[in-house]
């Protein structure tokens, strides 16, 4: 289907469908998670991207974080982000 649609994956038709929505129609952790990224309130990056722009795999990441090398805050939602020299 994501192919038919001309998007190279099923997130991006995900997130194609997400933005044609109403709020009201978005679930409750949707709502709360656009409404962040339009706040701008989310720091850092994800673990997946922290390892993909660092060159390292998700559990060097981890225990980077866990030898205090690097550096791990919560967004609004309780989410772990880690935070870049970059960001």
């Amino acid at each position: 289907v994501a192919a038919a649609a001309g998007l190279a994956t099923v997130g991006q038709a995900r997130a194609r469908a997400e933005s044609a929505m109403t709020a009201e129609q978005l679930s409750p952790s949707r709502r709360r998670s656009a409404a962040l990224q339009r706040e701008g309130s989310t720091q850092g990056v994800s673990v997946a991207e922290a390892a993909r722009r660092l060159g390292r795999s998700r559990s060097t990441i981890y225990q980077m974080l866990d030898d205090g090398r690097l550096v791990q805050v919560l967004d609004p939602l309780g989410r772990a982000r880690v935070l870049l020299d970059d960001e």
